[in-house]
């Protein structure tokens, strides 16, 4: 990471990988107060490099409300979710089970978890980018 950031500077979506990969390993192991950060700076860094809509920055919001889901965090996870169901760039294994946290934690409706749910399943399997959010992870 030191390398990296000295080579490309701070800003650098190639930084931005690196962090949200290492954000990854962590939530993988349960590391969860150690990844969150890393991964609102990747996100923070490929929003303003990038732009919102790039899909890097989907990645990032997807892997940032698996995170919270994983912690059962679903007020935190929801908008998050909602945000990527929006751009239509919502990943099955982000947005489904943060849609069944949040209904069970009483924070959406039955309907509209089930709503959203099916939203991203059609979504997902429709389009041929769509299908890259089943695979990604």
């Amino acid at each position: 990471m030191a390398i990296r950031e000295q080579t490309l500077g701070p800003d650098h979506p190639d930084v931005a990988q690196s962090l949200n990969n290492l954000a990854l390993l962590y939530n993988n192991e349960g590391r969860y107060a150690d990844a969150e950060p890393l991964y609102k700076r990747s996100l923070a860094i490929y929003e303003k490099a990038l732009g919102p809509e790039h899909p890097d920055v989907a990645l990032s919001l997807n892997n940032l409300a698996l995170l919270y889901d994983n912690q059962g965090r679903y007020a935190e996870a929801l908008p998050l979710v909602r945000k990527t169901i929006s751009n239509k760039t919502a990943a099955i294994w982000a947005a489904l089970p943060a849609l069944l946290g949040a209904q069970s934690a009483k924070l959406i409706a039955a309907e509209e978890a089930i709503d959203d749910s099916l939203n991203v399943v059609q979504r997902a399997s429709q389009t041929s980018a769509g299908q890259l959010w089943f695979a990604r992870k």
